[in-house]
Parts: C-alpha cells; sequence; structure tokens
C-alpha cells in the first residue's frame, strides 16, 4: 500500500496544474478538456507521447486501439470510464503507472472504492467496540464507561485491542512507517 501511494503521489505531482510545464510533461490541456472525466488520464498520456516523440496514431498502434477511437475518448464521444482492461494495461504500460492509478484517473473507479470514507468511521467504531465486548477474554474486562468517550478514544481502545488480539477489526490508517 505505501507503494501505491507514493505512485500516486507522483502521478499527481505529475498532472499538478501548478506545476511547471517542464514538471508537467509538458503538455497544455483546456480547462474543459481537463475537467471531463479521464481529463489528467489524456493529459499524462499527452505527456508521455511528447516526451517519446510519439504521434497519437503512434500510441494508439501501441495500445492496439484507433486513433480515432483514442480521439473520440480525448473529446468525449466515448466514455473513458468505459475502456477495455486491454486499453487499461496498454496505459499502464505505456504511462508506467500501476494498474490501479490507470483505473482511477479514467474514472472507472473512485479512491472511495478503495478506502474507507472517514464518515463511516463512528459506526465502524462502535462496530469494532461491541466485537470488543463480546470477545470472551477481552470483554469481561470492558468498562461499561467506555463506550462513551469520544472517537478518538474509541480508535485508541481498538488499536489497542488489535495489538493485544493480533485480530485486524479495523482498516488500516496509521502513520507510514
Amino acid at each position: 500500500m505505501k507503494s501505491l501511494k507514493n505512485s500516486m503521489r507522483a502521478i499527481a505531482a505529475d498532472l499538478d496544474p501548478q506545476a511547471p510545464k517542464s514538471e508537467r510533461f509538458g503538455v497544455e490541456l483546456s480547462k474543459e478538456e481537463l475537467g471531463r472525466p479521464g481529463g489528467m488520464l489524456f493529459a499524462a498520456l499527452l505527456g508521455r507521447a511528447a516526451q517519446r516523440g510519439d504521434t497519437l496514431k503512434d500510441v494508439a498502434d501501441q495500445l492496439g486501439c484507433t486513433y480515432s477511437y483514442l480521439s473520440q475518448l480525448r473529446t468525449g464521444a466515448r466514455k473513458v470510464q468505459q475502456i477495455s482492461d486491454e486499453l487499461v494495461d496498454g496505459l499502464s504500460q505505456y504511462l508506467g503507472w500501476p494498474r490501479l492509478a490507470v483505473l482511477i484517473a479514467a474514472a472507472k473507479i473512485r479512491p472511495d472504492d478503495i478506502m474507507e470514507s472517514p464518515l463511516r468511521l463512528p459506526a465502524m467504531l462502535n462496530s469494532a467496540i461491541d466485537l470488543i465486548r463480546s470477545d470472551p477474554v477481552y470483554g469481561p474486562w470492558f468498562p461499561a464507561s467506555l463506550l462513551h468517550v469520544d472517537d478518538a478514544a474509541k480508535h485508541f481502545i481498538v488499536r489497542l485491542y488489535e495489538d493485544a488480539s493480533g485480530q485486524s477489526v479495523l482498516p488500516y490508517d496509521g502513520p507510514e512507517e
């Protein structure tokens, strides 16, 4: 997961519209193009093509699709979210990105699809506390007064339980090593 985070940070830096052109692959796309689903993917694709000296036709040939299809994706005539798995794999290789990063950039999946929403944390914490209270080893020792502490304290209790029991109760969201 750590390498994915680092890859995503590098990709975000490559595509940062505030970054100098040379740090953005030297490609300018209109705000309209960047705002479309898959716009950032095309910014990266066109930038990588410029770095390599490839035309969009060359890129299409390397990806196993037609120039017309890539153009339709770029203009929004075709939905980038509906690209095939084969094209995702080709884009991943061409861009040098993890497949997951291409799926996110193409808007086929959202970051929320792979990460828990912070809005769900209170419900997850309450479920975790219920699990601890029903644990045959630790449950009898759980004081009722801890049911009414704030979420930060509940989170701490759950993490202590995970360490003590060796069970994973919540998705990991701790500091990077």
